[in-house]
């Protein structure tokens, strides 16, 4: 579960007579788009129980953090690190992750983020080595903290960036995994889900991209969606309830049908785009 954080209903020294009402409408979408989304970690977590395995040589060195040098590649590499991280921890590859927040640290010193990725932070990962869900906590805390932060110092494309990469690699690494082994029914499922958060993410972008600066990432998170929209979905009879008043109600359940074929396809887009921002 996302923690919760409480945000300003608008940003920190927010003007109202420079906002009318279209521009606030926008800005509390993407707000609620901010926190529906799922973080890297609890993706990492969805792909474990779906059986997923370890594969290091997919994910992206954290010795490349060196390389990113516009602000949007040191956000969405931010969150790229996130993901890798924490898909290092669920797997107890916690020498990995030492490196990983190293990588972070340079990255957020860059985005002014010192202040979260802290040698107190990696102190404490050092110290719960051993304990995976002490670290999964940790990592999910300073996640948590930057977007807040981002967004209250009224940083939204740089706080999207981030959260951009962080789903673009989970999708990556579930994707590949996915079709780099045996079949994994459960994981392909994982997969095809993600196209409710490619519809959230893709509005999220039009709406913080107004004056065409993330055109690039906008792209490429369409033409994912584009594929994502093509999958069919089943509904079907779910769960039911009774109010008070005895009414019977009945919900649906949805299904997102993926053939193989179309799996690829997405594998194949996800690392294209992955990759256009991490292989500098």
């Amino acid at each position: 579960m996302q923690e919760e954080t409480s945000l300003p209903e608008m940003p920190v020294g927010f003007d109202s007579a420079s906002f009318d009402e279209e521009d606030k409408k926008k800005y509390n979408k993407a707000r609620s788009i901010f926190y529906s989304l799922p973080s890297p970690m609890e993706t990492t977590v969805l792909m474990h129980k779906a059986g997923a395995t370890y594969r290091q040589d997919i994910l992206n060195p954290a010795e490349n953090s060196k390389n990113y040098v516009t602000s949007a590649d040191q956000a969405v590499n931010i969150g790229a690190y996130l993901a890798d991280m924490s898909y290092c921890n669920i797997f107890q590859q916690q020498e990995q992750c030492v490196k990983y927040f190293a990588a972070l640290r340079v990255l957020g010193d860059e985005l002014n983020l010192s202040g979260i990725f802290t040698s107190d932070i990696a102190e404490r990962i050092e110290l719960n080595l051993e304990k995976r869900d002490s670290i999964m906590n940790i990592i999910s805390e300073a996640y948590w903290t930057a977007k807040s932060e981002l967004e209250e110092a009224e940083r939204e494309k740089i706080a999207s960036y981030v959260l951009a990469g962080g789903w673009i690699e989970g999708l990556y690494i579930a994707s590949s995994l996915a079709t780099g082994g045996e079949k994994n029914e459960l994981l392909e499922k994982r997969v095809a889900e993600q196209k409710y958060s490619a519809m959230h993410l893709s509005e999220l972008l039009e709406i913080q991209n107004s004056d065409g600066s993330m055109d690039d990432i906008e792209k490429g998170v369409n033409e994912l969606l584009d594929l994502f929209m093509a999958l069919e979905e089943k509904s079907e009879p779910g769960t039911y309830s009774v109010d008070e008043h005895g009414v019977i109600r009945v919900g649906k359940k949805i299904t997102v049908k993926m053939s193989r074929e179309q799996l690829e396809e997405i594998a194949v887009k996800a690392k294209e785009l992955r990759n256009s921002y991490i292989a500098r």
